[in-house]
C-alpha cells in the first residue's frame, strides 16, 4: 500500500500509468476503510498511510490530479482533505505559481462538478476554497468575494454561489477579527439582496407553475458530465414528490429550486445569528420569510428553515426601526402559525405528515421566544388574539408527542411567569381577559397528568426505568405543576376548587377499592372481578399522589383562603384520614408497595400541606369567629392517631419519615395549645421517644423537632402547679437524656463520631425551639440542656480527629449546638463555655486549616464570640497564626472573615494581651487590605481610622509604615481616595 501512495513531484498530469496506479491504490484503500468488517489493526494501518500521504511535500499536487481523474466519492474526499491540510499547514511554503494553480483548479472543479458531487464531498472542497480565500484576502485574492457574487448571478452556478455565501458566513463568524470578516459584514446587505431576489424568483415561478398545472421534469438540461453521475440527495429525496398533478393555487418547485431555497434559508439564518440585524433585516425580507414559513410541501425543510430564521430574530428581541408595525406582524404570524397547526390536527386524526418533528420543534422554540420577548410588549396594548394564542398553544400541546408536549409546557410556564412577575402591572388587562383560558388550561393539565385519564401518561409510566431519577413521568408532572401552581396564585378560588374536586374524586375511588380488601393466608389483598379494575385502582393511587403534590405547592394559598375553603378543607382532611385509617387498619400499606409509597406518603404530605390552613382555622376559632374549635380538636387528634398507627405498623422508612415530618410540621405550625389538649398527644410522644433509638438519624431529628416545638407551645401559660408541668418536664428530660450519652462518649481516634454529630443536631433542634421571648419557666427548664452541653465540651476539646472531614463535621455540629444555646438563653450562657469553645476551635484548626468549610466555620464562630474573648485571646492568636499561611489561597469570603477577626482584636481592649504580636497582626491586616478587594480595603481603612481616633497603642513606629504603604497602593480607588489621603496624612504627621 505504501508503494501505491509514494509520491514523486514529477507526476503533475493525468494519463500517466503510474499516477493511475496510485489513484487505484487510493480508491481501494478508502473503500476498504469503510468496510464494516475491517479489523482495528488494518484500519490503523490505512489511517497512518493516509496521514503520511498528507505530509509528503507534493501531496497537494497529486491530490489535484486525483480529483481531476476520479469519480470515487471517498477518494475525492480524501484528496480534498490533503488540500485542506496543505492550506492549513504549508500554504505559505508554496510558491505563488503553485498557489495560483491550486486556486485555478478548485474554481474550475467547483464550477464544473459542484451540483453532481455528493454533499459531503462538495462541502469539503468548498471549505478548502473558502479557507484559501480567508488566507489570501485581500493582497493575493482581491476578487474572491466578487467571484462568489458572480456565481450567484449565474443560474447554473447558483447552488455553488448560495452554498459559498452560507459557508463564508460560518467561517467568518468564527474569526471576526480577520480582515475578510470585516469585508463580509460590509457587503452583507448586498448578499441579503441577492438571496432575497433568488427566493422571490423561485417562489414566483413555483406559484406560476402550480397555477398552470405544469409538472417539472426534476432535472434541467445541461452538458454531459465529465465524471460518472454523482446524484444529489435532494433529487433522490424529492423524486416521489413530483408524481401528482398540482391543483389550482398550489406551488410547484423543481428539484434545483428546492435545493436553492433550502440553502438560501440556511444562509439567511446564519447571517441573522451574528450580523447586526439593523444592517440586513428589511420589510421585504420579513415578507418573503413569512410566506415561506407556511410551505411544507413538497419539502418540509422550507417551512422549518424559514421559521428558524424568525427564531434567530426573536432570540435577539429585535424590532426593526426600518418599518412600522413589526411587533404586530409578529403577533399576526404567531396567530396564523397556531391556526395552521390546529387546522392540520382537525383535518387528520394525527398531525399532518407535512408538519414534521423538526418544524414542530422550531415552532415550540418560536412560541417560547414570542412569550418571553414580545408578549410583555403586546400586553400593554391588549389584543384578543393574545388570549386565543395562549388557548391554541394548549390545544396544540394536547395533541403533541411527549417530547414536544414538554417543550410546549415550557412555553406556557414562561407565559405564567410573565404574568406572575409583572411588578409594573403592564399585563393587568391580559390577566383579566385571560382568566377563563388560564383556568381552563389548568383544569386540562390537572386531568392530563392522571394515568386514569390520558394514554400519554401511561406510556411514560411504562417507559420509566427502574432507577431513572427523575423519570419522564415525574418530569411531565413537574412541568404541569409549575403552570397549575402559577394559575392558582393568579386565580385562587377557581383553580383550588378544581384541585379539591379532583382530590376528593380520587379519594373516593381509592376508598371504594380499599373496601374490597380480603385477608388471606398471604395477608391482605384487594380483590377485583377483573384485572383491569386493579390496574385502574393502581393508577388512581398514583394520580392521587400527583394531585397531592399540587396541593402541597399551593398550601399557602389554601391557608390564605381558609374562610372560603373551610368546608372543603375539612372534607379533604376527614376523607384523607378516613382512607389512611382504612389502609392502616387492613394492613394494605405493607402489602402493596404502590400503596405505601407513593400513596400513603403523599396523603401524609397532603395533610402536612393543609396544616397552614388548619392553623388559620385555629386562630380564627380562638378569636371567636364562626369556626367550631371542637371539630378542629378532633381533626388534630385524628391526625395524631394516624401518625401513631403509621409509626407502629409501617415497614418502609419513607412512610415512617413522612409520618414524623407531619408530626414535626403539625406541632410547629399550630401555635396554640390544641395539640397538647389532644388525647393522643402524650401517648404518641411516649411511643416516639421509645422508638427513637431504632430509627434513622433523619427521622430522629424530625421527632425531636416535633416534640421540642410542641413543648414550647404547650409550656406557654403553665406554671409549676399545673398538672401538665411534670409531664412536659419529663418529656424534655427524655429528649436530653437521649442525646446526652453520645455527647459524653469518647470520640476515639479512627472512629467516625456520627452519633456525636447526631446528638449535637438533636440538642440544637431543642434549643432552636426555645426563643428568648418564651416564658421564664421554659428558659429555666433549659438547665437540663445546659448540663448536657457542658458535658460535651471536654469531649470535643480532647478529640483527636481521624481525618479532616471528620474533624470539620464534629466542630461544625458542636458549634451549631452552642450557638443555638446562646440564642435560647441569652446572657445566662456561662462565659467559660465560650472560652472553652474557642480553645477547641483553635485546637481543631491545627489539623484542618486548609479545609475551606472548616475555615469558614472557625472564623464565623470566633466573630460570633468576639465580645467574650476574655482569657482565650491567646488561643485566638494561635488560631490566626496557624491559618495565616494558607488564608490568601482561600476564597475571598474567608479572607474577609479573617481580616474582620484581626481587626476585632486590634480595635478592642483585648489588644493589651497580645502586645508582642501587634506588628505581625498589623502586617496581616495590611497585606489583606491592599490585595485589591474593596471590602478588605474598607476593613483596613476602618481599623486605621479607629486607631487614629482612639490614639491606639497599635500605632507603634514599626506598624505605621505598614499601613502607609498598603494605603498608598490603593489611592487610585476614587470613592475612597479622600479617606485614604486623610488617613495617610494623619499617620505620617
Amino acid at each position: 500500500m505504501n508503494n501505491h501512495l509514494s509520491l514523486g513531484h514529477q507526476y503533475g498530469m493525468n494519463g500517466n500509468p503510474e499516477v493511475e496506479a496510485q489513484l487505484r491504490g487510493l480508491e481501494n484503500i478508502v473503500e476498504e476503510l469503510s468496510h464494516p468488517h475491517i479489523t482495528p489493526q488494518r484500519k490503523n494501518e490505512i489511517e497512518q498511510a493516509l496521514a503520511d500521504f498528507k505530509d509528503q511535500p507534493y501531496s497537494w499536487n497529486l491530490a489535484t490530479v486525483f480529483m481531476s481523474m476520479s469519480t470515487n466519492s471517498m477518494a475525492l474526499f480524501c484528496s480534498a482533505n490533503v488540500l485542506e491540510h496543505t492550506v492549513q499547514n504549508n500554504w505559505t511554503h508554496l510558491s505563488q505559481e503553485e498557489r495560483a494553480h491550486v486556486k485555478t483548479f478548485l474554481i474550475h472543479f467547483l464550477e464544473s462538478y459542484f451540483v453532481e458531487l455528493k454533499h459531503f464531498v462538495r462541502n469539503k472542497v468548498l471549505k478548502v476554497f473558502i479557507s484559501i480565500g480567508q488566507a489570501e484576502w485581500r493582497d493575493f485574492f482581491p476578487d474572491f468575494l466578487d467571484l462568489i457574487i458572480s456565481w450567484c448571478s449565474n443560474d447554473q452556478l447558483l447552488p455553488l454561489g448560495l452554498t459559498s455565501l452560507k459557508m463564508l458566513s460560518e467561517e467568518c463568524s468564527l474569526n471576526r477579527a480577520a480582515s475578510l470578516s470585516d469585508a463580509v459584514i460590509s457587503r452583507m446587505p448586498r448578499f441579503m439582496t441577492i438571496i432575497l431576489n433568488v427566493l422571490e424568483k423561485i417562489y414566483r415561478n413555483a406559484r406560476n407553475f402550480g397555477e398552470l398545472g405544469i409538472i417539472s421534469s426534476g432535472h434541467e438540461a445541461s452538458g454531459g458530465p465529465l465524471h460518472a453521475p454523482r446524484s444529489s440527495p435532494a433529487d433522490d429525496m424529492m423524486a416521489s414528490s413530483f408524481q401528482a398533478q398540482p391543483g389550482p393555487g398550489q406551488l410547484h418547485f423543481n428539484s434545483r429550486d428546492l435545493e436553492n431555497t433550502v440553502i438560501s434559508l440556511e444562509a439567511i439564518g446564519h447571517f441573522f445569528s451574528w450580523i447586526p440585524l439593523t444592517n440586513i433585516l428589511t420589510k421585504d425580507g420579513v415578507d418573503i420569510l413569512r410566506t415561506l414559513t407556511f410551505i411544507h410541501q413538497p419539502d418540509p425543510r422550507i417551512g422549518y428553515k424559514a421559521l428558524r430564521c424568525f427564531n434567530e430574530i426573536h432570540a435577539q428581541c429585535f424590532v426593526p426601526s426600518s418599518f412600522e408595525g413589526y411587533i404586530h406582524q409578529v403577533l399576526e404570524l404567531t396567530f396564523l402559525l397556531l391556526k395552521e397547526v390546529m387546522q392540520s390536527i382537525e383535518t387528520n386524526a394525527a398531525l399532518n405528515q407535512s408538519l414534521d418533528e423538526q418544524y414542530l420543534e422550531a415552532l415550540v422554540e418560536y412560541l417560547r421566544l414570542f412569550v418571553i420577548n414580545y408578549l410583555p410588549r403586546l400586553a400593554t396594548q391588549f389584543s384578543p388574539n393574545l388570549t386565543e394564542i395562549v388557548f391554541n398553544i394548549m390545544r396544540v400541546a394536547d395533541q403533541l408527542p411527549y417530547n414536544l408536549f414538554l417543550g410546549t409546557m415550557d412555553v406556557l410556564n414562561e407565559f405564567i411567569d410573565v404574568l406572575l412577575e409583572d411588578s409594573a402591572q403592564t399585563t393587568i388587562v391580559l390577566k383579566e381577559n385571560a382568566h377563563d383560558v388560564i383556568v381552563g388550561i389548568a383544569e386540562r393539565l390537572i386531568i392530563k397528568i392522571q394515568l386514569t385519564e390520558t394514554s400519554m401518561m401511561t406510556e411514560l409510566d411504562d417507559h420509566c426505568g427502574e432507577n431513572e431519577e427523575p423519570s419522564e413521568y415525574d418530569d411531565c408532572i413537574s412541568r404541569c405543576a409549575h403552570f397549575i401552581n402559577g394559575a392558582t396564585r393568579l386565580y385562587q378560588q377557581d383553580v383550588l376548587s378544581i384541585l379539591g374536586k379532583q382530590f376528593l374524586e380520587k379519594l373516593s375511588v381509592i376508598y371504594t377499592g380499599c373496601s374490597r380488601t380480603v385477608t388471606g393466608p398471604e395477608g391482605p389483598q384487594i380483590v377485583f372481578p377483573v384485572e383491569e379494575d386493579m390496574t385502574y385502582f393502581h393508577y388512581a393511587c398514583r394520580d392521587l399522589s400527583a394531585i397531592c403534590k399540587l396541593l402541597a405547592m399551593a398550601a399557602d394559598v389554601f391557608a390564605a383562603q381558609f374562610e372560603t375553603y373551610s368546608a372543603m378543607g375539612k372534607e379533604m382532611l376527614d376523607m384523607s384520614l378516613e382512607v389512611l385509617n382504612e389502609i392502616l387498619r387492613t394492613g394494605l400499606h405493607n402489602a402493596h408497595d404502590f400503596i405505601s409509597d407513593p400513596l400513603c406518603v403523599q396523603l401524609l404530605v397532603s395533610i402536612e400541606a393543609l396544616c397552614p390552613w388548619l392553623r388559620a382555622c385555629c386562630e380564627a376559632a380562638r378569636k371567636g369567629e364562626q369556626i367550631n374549635l371542637d371539630s378542629l380538636q378532633n381533626l388534630v387528634d385524628d391526625i395524631l392517631g394516624v401518625i401513631g398507627q403509621t409509626m407502629e405498623t409501617a415497614r418502609i422508612t419513607t412512610l415512617r419519615t413522612a409520618a414524623c415530618s407531619l408530626f414535626s410540621v403539625l406541632t410547629a405550625t399550630i401555635k396554640a395549645p390544641i395539640v397538647r389538649q389532644a388525647e393522643r398527644y402524650s401517648p404518641l410522644v411516649t411511643m416516639l421517644l421509645q422508638m427513637m433509638s431504632n430509627l434513622d438519624p433523619a427521622t430522629q431529628i424530625l421527632i425531636v423537632a416535633g416534640i421540642a416545638s410542641a413543648l414550647v407551645v404547650q409550656w406557654d401559660g403553665l406554671n409549676k402547679e399545673d398538672q401538665l408541668w411534670d409531664e412536659r418536664s419529663s418529656q424534655l428530660k427524655e429528649l436530653v437524656s437521649f442525646a446526652s450519652e453520645p455527647l459524653q462518649a469518647p470520640l476515639a481516634n479512627g472512629e467516625a463520631p456520627s452519633n456525636f454529630i447526631q446528638a449535637c443536631s438533636i440538642i440544637a433542634g431543642i434549643c432552636r425551639s426555645f426563643k428568648p421571648e418564651r416564658t421564664p419557666a421554659v428558659r429555666q427548664s433549659l438547665q437540663l440542656v445546659q448540663q448536657s452541653v457542658e458535658m460535651a465540651i471536654e469531649n470535643v476539646f480532647n478529640f483527636t480527629p481521624y481525618n479532616r472531614e471528620e474533624s470539620a463535621a464534629v466542630v461544625a455540629a458542636f458549634s451549631t449546638m452552642v450557638k443555638e444555646m446562646q440564642l435560647a438563653i441569652g446572657s445566662s450562657l456561662p462565659p467559660k463555655w465560650t472560652q472553652q469553645l474557642i480553645s477547641s476551635i483553635a485546637f481543631q484548626s491545627l489539623s484542618c486549616c486548609t479545609d475551606v468549610n472548616i475555615l469558614e466555620e472557625i472564623l464565623a464562630d470566633v466573630r460570633f464570640y468576639e465580645n467574650r474573648l476574655g482569657e482565650t485571646i491567646n488561643h485566638i492568636q494561635q488560631l490566626i497564626f496557624t491559618l495565616s499561611p494558607s488564608i490568601q489561597r482561600t476564597n475571598i469570603s474567608l479572607q474577609r472573615s479573617f481580616a474582620a477577626m484581626i481587626a476585632a482584636i486590634l480595635t478592642t481592649r483585648a489588644v493589651n494581651k497580645v502586645e508582642d504580636s501587634i506588628p505581625q497582626l498589623a502586617q496581616l491586616l495590611a497585606d489583606l487590605g491592599c490585595s485589591g478587594d474593596l471590602v478588605l480595603l474598607d476593613t483596613m481603612l476602618d481599623s486605621v481610622e479607629s486607631f487614629l481616633s482612639q490614639q491606639s497603642q497599635v500605632l507603634i513606629p514599626e506598624v505605621v509604615p505598614l499601613f502607609v504603604q498598603s494605603l498608598s497602593t490603593m489611592q487610585d480607588q476614587q470613592r475612597r481616595s479622600e479617606r485614604i489621603k486623610t488617613a495617610i496624612s494623619h499617620l505620617t504627621l
